[in-house]
């Protein structure tokens, strides 16, 4: 927050994600994201409010375009509710 109270959006500094195809990338990304979105709400919960809450991700490819909106393959939407379910059920309490 600024001292005028407007939200700052800020990305952290990325990590490289070696594979295949784009579809393979964006899965390991998107499971990264969905990791680190889960486990900041479980410590907002148990803390308090957090400084830093991950709303988004880039993907970028060997020419620095971000194609995280535009990959596609079959199945993304289901597979996306999958991934959040299966990771918010292996909270450890």
């Amino acid at each position: 927050m600024t001292d005028k109270g407007d939200s700052v959006i800020k990305y952290r500094t990325g990590e490289y994600i070696f594979q295949d195809s784009d579809s393979a990338a964006y899965v390991e990304a998107y499971r990264k994201f969905v990791i680190s979105k889960t486990v900041n709400a479980d410590l907002s919960l148990s803390k308090g409010a957090m400084s830093f809450r991950p709303l988004d991700f880039k993907l970028w490819n060997p020419e620095k375009i971000d194609i995280s909106k535009t990959v596609k393959f079959i199945g993304k939407s289901s597979f996306e509710m999958r991934m959040e379910e299966t990771i918010r059920a292996l909270k450890v309490e």
